[in-house]
């Protein structure tokens, strides 16, 4: 397994992150167990545009830093945030291209489109963010405008 760094995550980190915490069996897991080690390369960097799209609370710790965290306040990178990136890692090795092609129409600004009977909706309003729901949770305490963190 590489010990090359993809944002905040080694692939070796990843796969033990979603093994703790991802049961066997599951869709997901599987897929990301059966993947290649530049697959699972390439989904990290996917995850990390992710998980560093969204505004968050507070400022870089360091204004030469190239990531999101740490954040002001706080020097370590909180457990939540590489937590999160595998979630999403995991999540886009079953629908990547699909969920990719979703978030490029959010951040394109595409709030709904309908084909047919179909009609599909984004409730963020066009921001483009996590496909886990997981990882959605697991940041969403960093947010800029939640209560505390501002």
């Amino acid at each position: 397994m590489s010990q090359e760094i993809f944002g905040y995550l080694t692939e070796r980190g990843a796969t033990e992150l979603i093994q703790a915490h991802i049961p066997c069996g599951e869709r997901r897991r599987e897929r990301w167990e059966a993947l290649g080690e530049a697959d699972r390369a390439a989904l990290l960097r996917a995850a990390l545009v992710s998980v560093e799209g969204f505004k968050y609370a507070g400022r870089r710790l360091d204004e030469r830093q190239e990531l999101a965290f740490p954040r002001t306040g706080n020097p370590e990178i909180p457990f939540n945030v590489p937590l999160a990136q595998a979630f999403e890692a995991c999540s886009l090795a079953v629908c990547g291209a699909e969920a990719a092609s979703r978030a490029a129409l959010r951040a394109q600004g595409v709030e709904s489109f309908s084909a047919g009977s179909l009609r599909e909706g984004y409730k963020n309003g066009g921001r483009s963010g996590p496909v886990s729901r997981e990882a959605w949770i697991l940041l969403s305490g960093f947010f800029a405008g939640v209560s505390g963190l501002d």
